[in-house]
């Protein structure tokens, strides 16, 4: 009897404690946005949704209040996906035939160990740096009868600690204390379309104004690519000024939707010829600014062919507004034209046993990140794996409230605790008044 009077005290008051703690995930109400989800490829056993501008910008940072509920109404697994670009290089084994400096350029010849290999690239290894030229490659089977495989790309190396003087002999302007620290800038492999030779000779010229390109070896490589899935977001200038910061002017370019995955940013100069130090900080608010990244862009003329790069890496961040601060020196500040940002296009993945009737549920600021075991599942994947889906439009939830932290049972309803101590004390008394009477039978006896 007394043993039986426990386990029901005891249950009872575990189960209330439990249905007081739990919170149901997915209660529609706490999330504000949903899109419908169509599979428009179902064949494959998963399927790849691309997420836009819309889920970025009302979702939590880092996407961890998103939820997949199915025909029922019931959440589904699901797990987050980015294809970035893979190379992979495959070394020929070759040989040095020869090295030559006429009086008009460098020349090395290698010799490749398995002529039935095909080859879709080259990267020439130079005795030094600070130099950009166009080269040629050519191909042959005999080492005497030539054919062109690509002329005219430009190849360049630039490391400086102290050099800026090398770049003002294209740009015509002038770093003195600018402050270059130390920089480098490399370019010396070139691709062209798969050929196969049993010699490779490569051609550099010579600049009358610099030295010579002395080439120290040339590899010869096939390079097989699997293409990343990339977002572009144009990026609309709102504001333009002098910097805080001395001989510096802002730029600050809004990219229309709030905590976008952005991995690079592109500027586009209305004019060429400049080198210039950047740094580029970002916001949600145009208020609170944090460090993205920095970077140098150049703009060069390498035999009346412009050269550039005018990409600056960033931490995968996520922001509507980025300022971009040029550091410009007592040269005449470049004029920004356009700002366009990139980033691995992220996907959701599911297993559809539809085409229809999936719901996506994001905007739940109190949600708490999901895990589950399809994002193991989906490990070393490509997009190729995948069937594909898209998102509909966007709908409001007209019964939307924030969710609010319940308070523990024990502040929230009291009497709840009192009642359960009262059965406790009832249940003591119940016992120690069958113990009496067991003593005293005993007694009796």
């Amino acid at each position: 009897m007394s043993k039986r009077l426990y386990l029901i005290l005891f249950s009872a008051l575990l189960v209330f404690s439990q249905s007081q703690a739990a919170f149901c995930d997915v209660t529609t109400k706490y999330w504000e946005f949903s899109k419908p989800i169509t599979i428009s490829d179902n064949s494959k056993k998963a399927a790849a949704i691309s997420l836009d501008g819309q889920v970025y910008d009302a979702a939590k940072p880092g996407l961890s209040d998103l939820r997949v509920l199915d025909q029922k109404e019931q959440e589904i697994p699901y797990a987050l996906f980015t294809q970035s670009e893979m190379k992979k290089y495959d070394l020929l084994r070759s040989s040095v035939v020869s090295k030559e400096m006429t009086a008009t350029e460098s020349l090395i010849t290698v010799e490749l160990k398995d002529q039935s290999r095909p080859f879709n690239m080259i990267r020439i290894i130079p005795e030094s740096n600070n130099f950009a030229r166009k080269i040629t490659i050519e191909g042959s089977d005999d080492n005497k009868t030539w054919q062109i495989i690509r002329k005219g790309p430009v190849v360049l190396a630039f490391a400086f600690q102290m050099t800026q003087h090398y770049f003002e002999q294209y740009t015509n302007e002038v770093y003195e204390g600018y402050g270059f620290g130390r920089y480098s800038e490399e370019k010396l492999s070139v691709q062209f379309p798969e050929v196969k030779y049993r010699y490779v000779r490569v051609s550099v010229p010579h600049d009358q104004d610099k030295e010579p390109v002395q080439l120290k070896g040339l590899d010869v490589l096939t390079m097989k690519n699997t293409a990343g899935e990339e977002d572009t977001f144009q990026g609309k200038i709102i504001k333009r000024g002098p910097g805080t910061e001395d001989k510096s002017v802002e730029t600050v370019v809004d990219l229309g939707s709030r905590n976008l995955n952005v991995s690079s940013v592109d500027i586009t100069a209305a004019k060429p010829n400049y080198f210039r130090r950047v740094e580029i900080d970002g916001s949600n608010d145009l208020k609170d600014w944090k460090s993205a990244g920095s970077g140098v862009i150049f703009s060069i003329s390498v035999d009346e062919e412009a050269e550039s790069n005018n990409k600056i890496a960033l931490a995968s961040i996520g922001f509507r507004y980025l300022k971009i601060k040029v550091f410009n020196g007592d040269n005449k500040p470049i004029d920004i034209a356009a700002v366009t940002a990139t980033g691995l296009k992220k996907f959701l993945v599911i297993i559809p046993e539809s085409v229809a009737g999936y719901r996506l549920l994001y905007g739940n600021p109190a949600a708490k990140p999901a895990s589950y075991d399809l994002n193991d599942l989906i490990r070393g994947k490509t997009i190729d794996s995948f069937g594909r889906g898209t998102l509909g439009a966007q709908l409001r939830n007209d019964k939307f409230v924030l969710y609010k932290e319940p308070k523990p049972w024990t502040e929230d309803k009291p009497y709840i605790l009192w009642i359960a101590m009262m059965a406790i004390i009832l249940g003591l008394i119940f016992l120690g008044f069958q113990v009496v009477k067991k003593v005293d039978k005993v007694g009796k006896a």
